[in-house]
């Protein structure tokens, strides 16, 4: 189910890289109290344990809420 997902690379001026997606795939839910996300995203995450291997993680585009 989530390995069709083709994820986006977000690449920080230290050499870091995240993953981003324009859209929520279902299933997946916002990452509560993420210490850091770039304006405009927010963390979400598939639910899945981090110990399992499947865990899965992505800075999802939001919505301007004005």
């Amino acid at each position: 189910m989530f390995e069709n997902i083709e994820f986006k690379e977000l690449k920080t001026a230290k050499g870091f890289t995240f993953p981003l997606l324009d859209y929520i795939p279902e299933g997946w839910k916002p990452l509560k109290n993420a210490s850091v996300q770039p304006l405009g995203y927010q963390w979400y995450w598939n639910g899945k344990s981090l110990f399992g291997g499947e865990y899965k993680d992505a800075l999802i585009k939001i919505e301007d809420e004005k």
